[in-house]
């Protein structure tokens, strides 16, 4: 694992074209916001495209009696993205959780995204889904199915776990096997701090995301505010 830390060693440049897909709103959040904020910041094109809106979340911190999960968890990474300098972003309607029973409207939407954008590189999960999430392995199978040469397919994944094993209860698998990175992307300052506010963007999901909250444990474990880790499609 080489550790980088500039985007010139990812093989982007100012001519590239980054073109994004996530599963649900935070993903990016959590996983490449860091990333992100690199690019805008150095005036690389992004365009993220979010599949489902999130609404089977069973993370609900600060969800006002009657306020739709749906509809916050849109606004919510609408504000995460203004933090991030993505301009360029849309959420789909996909079912959460539903999305690997809808392969042909998924692969459709890969498809016609590329079309419309021409990117140099996709970004996407790597294909354990980081932690078995169905809707995270299904969208990374549609889009490695999908993307072709010259695209390079720029996996999103993390360090190998010290134990093999779901890190979810909604895991599809028993044992899960991220990619191991290729790449490991050193944060500068002002990017952990753009990460840590998108983060706390996603309200519903992460609270004031300080060393309280539940999932803090993922990110000291992983060191995901300091580094992101990556792998590009052999």
């Amino acid at each position: 694992m080489k550790i980088i830390s500039t985007i010139k060693e990812l093989g982007i440049n100012p001519d590239s074209r980054t073109l994004v897909f996530m599963p649900h709103p935070d993903d990016e959040a959590v996983f490449c916001s860091g990333l992100l904020k690199n690019l805008t910041t150095n005036k690389i094109p992004v365009k993220l495209i979010t599949l489902t809106s999130g609404e089977k979340s069973t993370l609900i911190f600060g969800l006002e009696p009657g306020e739709d999960l749906a509809a916050t968890r849109r606004i919510e990474q609408k504000n995460s993205c203004e933090i991030l300098g993505i301009n360029d972003f849309e959420v789909l309607d996909i079912p959460d959780g539903g999305l690997k029973t809808k392969e042909k409207e998924v692969k459709e939407i890969i498809s016609e995204q590329i079309n419309l954008y021409k990117p140099t590189q996709v970004i996407t999960l790597e294909p354990d889904g980081i932690y078995g999430h169905p809707d995270h392995i299904g969208l990374s199978k549609f889009v490695t199915e999908v993307v072709t040469s010259p695209i390079k397919l720029l996996y999103v994944t993390v360090p190998v776990f010290k134990k093999k094993r779901s890190v979810s209860k909604i895991s599809e698998k028993s044992e899960i096997n991220p990619i191991p990175p290729e790449y490991k992307l050193k944060l500068k300052n002002t990017e952990t701090e753009a990460k840590i506010a998108s983060l706390r963007a996603h309200r519903t999901q992460f609270g004031d995301f300080d060393i309280n909250s539940e999932v803090f444990g993922f990110f000291q474990a992983t060191k995901l505010l300091k580094y992101e880790y990556f792998t590009y499609r052999k």
